[in-house]
């Protein structure tokens, strides 16, 4: 809970409070959460699931990976789960502002599905690749480290910028796509080259086009 709500004003600050909507509820039988975030502007939406650890730097690399490798299954799993029931059925949050927040159509439209995994590492989930989809009914779906993801959304600063980043990064090989917790070298590629990653085979050859132009 503390560290979502960390997450939540972190993103209040880029995005504006009142765009930025935590752990999003509906009514199934009981009570249950349908994603930890969606930020949503009149054009724009992004679905957040995340897993956090209480002390990243507390296991060993084995252990991080094994840990990684689970709760990025089930955060992906969360993630298809709201894009395939939390539309057209009304769903709700309470707002640290505005109170309580109805959707009653529903997630609005997504233009990305983000799954957050805190890692401080390079981790590679391509063991799992048949259970982290990287599209879901039209929707795309981006792995990212939670640090790198915060990072992204600091130095963009808006979400339609993003949104722009996450595409141009869907013509990464999709082996690429599944490693998080190695994003500085790929960012700084798309910078150097208008906003654009076109020819990049992925982060190893974003590394040496980085260093060879760092003056």
């Amino acid at each position: 809970i503390g560290a979502e709500r960390y997450v939540r004003d972190f993103l209040s600050l880029p995005f504006v409070s009142e765009f930025v909507f935590h752990s999003l509820q509906r009514m199934d039988g009981t009570q249950k959460e349908v994603a930890d975030f969606l930020i949503a502007y009149p054009a724009v939406g992004l679905l957040i699931s995340q897993k956090t650890q209480k002390d990243p730097s507390a296991r060993s690399p084995e252990r991080t990976l094994s840990w990684a490798q689970k709760q990025a299954k089930k955060a992906a799993s969360q993630l298809c789960g709201a894009l395939r029931t939390a539309r057209g059925k009304p769903i709700w949050c309470e707002h640290v502002r505005r109170g309580r927040v109805d959707l009653p159509d529903g997630l609005p439209t997504i233009n990305h599905g983000i799954v957050l995994v805190e890692v401080f590492e390079r981790v590679d989930l391509n063991t799992m690749a048949s259970s982290l989809p990287l599209h879901y009914q039209g929707t795309p779906i981006t792995y990212l480290s939670l640090n790198d993801f915060l990072n992204i959304a600091t130095e963009l600063r808006t979400v339609p910028e993003v949104l722009a980043y996450l595409d141009a990064r869907r013509s990464l090989p999709y082996t690429e796509s599944r490693v998080i917790g190695d994003e500085k070298a790929l960012f700084e590629f798309y910078l150097l080259h208008g906003g654009s990653l076109a020819g990049c085979a992925g982060k190893a050859d974003a590394a040496v086009t980085v260093a060879a132009k760092s003056d």
